[in-house]
């Protein structure tokens, strides 16, 4: 959520539960208008119904690739089905009924949610499915680990840089006035850029779609960069 008159909201409860899982990017910076209401600059959220997200998916912020919070909490994930559905979600050979329910946002929609077991953080990388009618949703590449939830205003869409911008003479910033990919220097970079290529493969980010709404939706725009 992004401060301001009245507050931004852009989740409901269940799904700041899983943002936890990865970093996000939010807003862009506005152009110049001629109002203080941000409502104004920003597009307007897509149109939310029952119908619109009936069908059995997965919530948009769970995905292939995704990072989920590891042990000693359980990671829930949740996306969206009929009224009256039954949805089972397997992990690690454990079949999971998951809790159906209307959303916590408008209640116009209905979710499932299911509580994954406890799982240790690693570099392995899990599969799991979600059941119902017939039909099943497969993920993989699921890690668990270590999750931060990044927030802000339009610094934090600016990116860190290119691989080829950083100045290898002052790779630890001993001059602290000479920048690095545009940006100011930190002490100790180069130990920190050296130990990078050990946790690439494990680092992901959920990158929030750019939209606003001064009211509570049940979904997210948003997609799993890859590694």
């Amino acid at each position: 959520s992004n401060g301001g008159d009245g507050g931004l909201t852009i989740t409901p409860t269940e799904l700041l539960l899983l943002l936890s899982a990865a970093p996000a990017v939010t807003t862009v910076a506005p152009p110049a208008v001629t109002t203080t209401d941000m409502h104004d600059w920003l597009p307007a959220p897509p149109v939310s119904s029952g119908a619109a997200t009936a069908a059995f998916r997965f919530a948009a912020a769970v995905g292939s690739g995704m990072v989920l919070a590891a042990a000693p909490k359980q990671a829930v994930v949740w996306g969206f089905c009929e009224a009256g559905a039954s949805v089972d979600v397997v992990f690690r050979g454990q079949t999971i009924r998951a809790t159906v329910a209307p959303d916590h946002a408008t209640g116009a929609s209905t979710t499932w949610r299911a509580l994954l077991p406890a799982t240790g953080a690693s570099f392995e990388k899990h599969s799991l499915e979600a059941r119902s009618g017939g039909r099943t949703l497969r993920l993989s590449d699921v890690l668990f680990g270590e999750v931060w939830v990044c927030s802000g205003q339009s610094n934090m869409q600016y990116p860190l840089g290119t691989p080829t911008c950083w100045n290898a003479t002052n790779v630890n910033c001993s001059n602290p006035h000479t920048k690095q990919c545009s940006f100011g220097c930190t002490a100790d970079a180069g130990a920190e850029i050296a130990s990078m290529a050990d946790f690439d493969g494990g680092m992901r980010l959920f990158q929030v779609g750019r939209m606003s709404s001064k009211t509570p939706l049940p979904d997210v725009r948003g997609e799993w960069l890859p590694p």
